[in-house]
């Protein structure tokens, strides 16, 4: 039987459909009964006894337990079965599809409380085992949807659905709860029924309300309450942001990325550079190749901070650069550079970096402050722009990292200058560094972008380069932009920093969702070059900004490249939750979900999990289950149901009771145990905000940790 029950109004049969002839009957009953059998069919007191039913007749005869007497011949009964009635009210019932060859025998208390419930046709349906002692000389007889236990104190009652389970699985009559002493009852929206020790089992059809307190529906946790409660759970640690397989391509705004293709006819301006020079024999160009910043020696400590180019140079030229370069004997070979006193000097801070008159071997310059832009000092920051998280630096640069609401990445660019001779020579570098921090809003449509270029070192004519930028943004919708979105003429100064921060908005008013991505495209020039390296690494991750109805009324945009990571291990007070989280991971079942909002859906998991407990719950405890209510993985695909020994405390025959340590794994199915209620209702609430938080809609996948 289902949890699903209501109980029939007792009605008045006529148990009579009629008479047939003896050879009708016979013929009827006797088709149904397999050869061999130990008694032929007879006559008692006039009456025929056939078939099946008199099967059923003789093995009571054999045990003692005889049926006394026919009263009435054999009938047909409502469901296409058998029946006949017997001395004290003992009645032997045949159907089918209970057994083709033996009936079974009910009488006396049982047989009248099984007509309360309308017999073969009500929901207790057919006997299927004959009437049996049981303990304290009660009597039992199970049917097709329950059982009815007999007691001389208690009399006859019904138990079945969800609260024969709970009573099987803890021992019957013989369990605390003795027999029942009531039939099944309505309470509130589900069902309960009163046993020998005052105690009652309850069925909820979607478990009690204290199981469900802290989700979303519930504001158990409020957003002050919360704080980082929600937070994506890779910034906790240094080395677990997703990692993006490849650049984003430059087509529209959606999960699509480049092709190798691609990347290469965008990341090569060497070759670019190599035909514009193609008439020229003498021309100096520019190409920007990106490099392993492991790879890269470490800056000379000296004032030009100069460092050895890794390519193999013809001798170079000193030029204006703030760098003194002398020729060597050895064309292979850069010497290092030096003051005019030719002896090592102190690393000079970056103010003395950018004021200090320099003399080099072939003249003198003096480098003045960084152009300004409006009339203000580009390189003070316009406003304070916090570095990238250190999480970006365990990305092993030149690839895209983050959450759902940061994404990161550091390029490292070696720039050359050189002149195209044969072979080609080269006059200078500008080693540079990239970063970009972009920052989504789970609580607006606004998402910003920290950029940052850092001149790690020149050498040569690489301190005469000047650096220009444009960001673009696209959109599903419309793109807008504000803040600093272009630069230009900015020297090479090595350990001078160009920042820009940018925030960009995708949202088009109205509802619905949209897409949106954005890059910037670096200029690098020189005087003395024919044209500018041009520099492009690629639009941003995509995000996605959405009005969602059951977001707490939040607009807001997430990278939904990116897998949601709920770490539970980190949140505080969490014990007998995280315990049973890891109990069912281990156990077989995924840690992987995906979210679902269709409340029949939602209920439909939590008839099959926690609707499936009984209760009354034990004071401060609440079923659990795993995977969530709230993902398309819940219990109403069916599969393993599984509980835990001496953890969980649930008895139930529906549920596999699993050792602990979990030494056996089973995929798919559900768990549920029994966790301090508390507990329960704060890991409800921190997934209502990791949902919001995170902007975790229909489908989108998220990553479970409780370990």
């Amino acid at each position: 039987m289902n949890g699903y029950r209501f109980l029939r109004r007792r009605k008045t049969r006529s148990r009579f459909t009629g008479m047939a002839t003896a050879g009708v009957i016979l013929g009827v009953v006797m088709s149904t009964i397999s050869p061999g059998l130990a008694h032929a069919d007879r006559v008692v007191n006039g009456i025929a006894i056939y078939g099946s039913i008199e099967t059923e007749y003789q093995q009571l005869i054999d045990i003692g337990r005889s049926a006394g007497n026919p009263v009435d011949i054999e009938k047909g009964d409502r469901a296409g079965g058998r029946y006949q009635d017997f001395q004290s009210n003992n009645h032997i019932y045949w159907n089918s599809r209970v057994d083709q060859n033996r009936g079974r025998q009910i009488g006396g208390a049982i047989f009248d409380k099984w007509g309360n419930y309308d017999w073969e046709v009500g929901d207790l349906g057919y006997p299927i085992e004959r009437e049996t002692d049981v303990t304290r000389n009660g009597k039992l007889n199970r049917f097709e949807g329950g059982v009815v236990y007999w007691s001389p104190s208690t009399g006859a009652h019904p138990v079945w659905g969800q609260v024969l389970e709970t009573w099987a699985a803890s021992g019957y009559e013989q369990s605390a709860y003795g027999f029942p002493v009531a039939d099944e009852e309505n309470y509130g929206d589900g069902k309960r029924q009163l046993f020998e020790n005052g105690q009652y089992i309850e069925w909820h059809p979607e478990g009690f309300a204290e199981d469900w307190a802290g989700n979303e529906e519930y504001n158990a946790i409020s957003e002050t309450q919360c704080g980082t409660c929600g937070d994506d759970g890779r910034l906790a640690e240094t080395d677990t942001l997703h990692v993006y397989s490849t650049l984003f391509n430059r087509g529209a705004p959606q999960e699509d990325q480049w092709s190798e293709e691609e990347r290469e006819q965008d990341l090569a301006p060497c070759a670019e550079a190599l035909a514009a020079a193609s008439q020229d024999p003498d021309a100096v160009i520019m190409c920007d190749t990106i490099v392993d910043p492991a790879a890269m020696p470490e800056p000379a400590n000296t004032p030009s901070e100069t460092t050895t180019p890794t390519t193999t140079l013809a001798p170079q030229e000193s030029t204006t650069a703030p760098t003194s370069v002398t020729e060597s004997s050895d064309s292979s070979t850069t010497t290092t550079p030096t003051t005019t006193t030719n002896t090592p000097a102190a690393e000079p801070t970056t103010e003395q970096a950018t004021t200090t008159t320099k003399t080099t071997t072939t003249t003198t310059t003096t480098t003045t402050s960084p152009e300004t832009e409006s009339g203000t000092d580009f390189f003070a920051p316009k406003r304070t722009v916090a570095p990238a998280k250190p999480q970006c630096d365990q990305l092993g640069g030149n690839t895209w990292g983050g959450t759902r609401m940061y994404s990161c990445i550091e390029t490292t660019h070696l720039t050359e200058i050189f002149q195209t001779t044969s072979p080609p020579k080269i006059l200078g570098t500008v080693t540079w560094a990239e970063t970009r921090s972009v920052n989504a809003n789970w609580k607006q449509t606004d998402y910003s972008e920290d950029y940052l270029i850092r001149i790690i070192s020149t050498t040569g004519k690489g301190s005469g380069a000047k650096f220009a930028g444009t960001r673009s943004c696209r959109a599903s919708t419309v793109c807008t932009q504000t803040g600093t979105r272009t630069f230009s003429n900015k020297p090479a100064t090595s350990g001078s920093t160009i920042i820009a921060g940018t925030t960009g908005n995708a949202f088009t008013p109205g509802g619905g969702t949209a897409t949106s991505d954005a890059k910037w495209t670096i200029s690098i020039s020189h005087p003395e070059a024919i044209a500018p390296s041009s520099v492009s690494n690629g639009y941003t991750p995509p995000l996605r900004c959405d009005a969602a109805a059951f977001m707490r009324g939040y607009r807001g945009c997430a990278f939904t490249g990116v897998k949601g990571f709920l770490d539970y291990s980190r949140l505080p007070n969490l014990g007998t939750f995280n315990n049973h989280v890891n109990l069912a991971q281990d156990s077989g079942l995924t840690s992987e979900l995906h979210r679902i909002t269709d409340p029949v859906l939602i209920g439909d998991n939590r008839k099959a999990t926690c609707g499936k407990v009984t209760g009354p719950r034990t004071a401060g405890r609440s079923c659990d289950e795993y995977p969530f209510a709230s993902t398309d993985e819940g219990g109403r695909n069916g599969g393993y149901p599984r509980t835990f020994a001496t953890v969980c405390e649930y008895k139930d025959t529906g549920l596999n009771t699993l050792a602990v340590p979990v030494t056996e794994t089973h995929n798919g199915g559900f768990s549920v145990c029994s966790i301090n209620s508390g507990e329960n209702s704060r890991a409800g609430s921190y997934l209502s905000w990791f949902y919001v938080k995170n902007r975790i809609l229909v489908n989108d996948a998220f990553v479970v940790n409780a370990n």
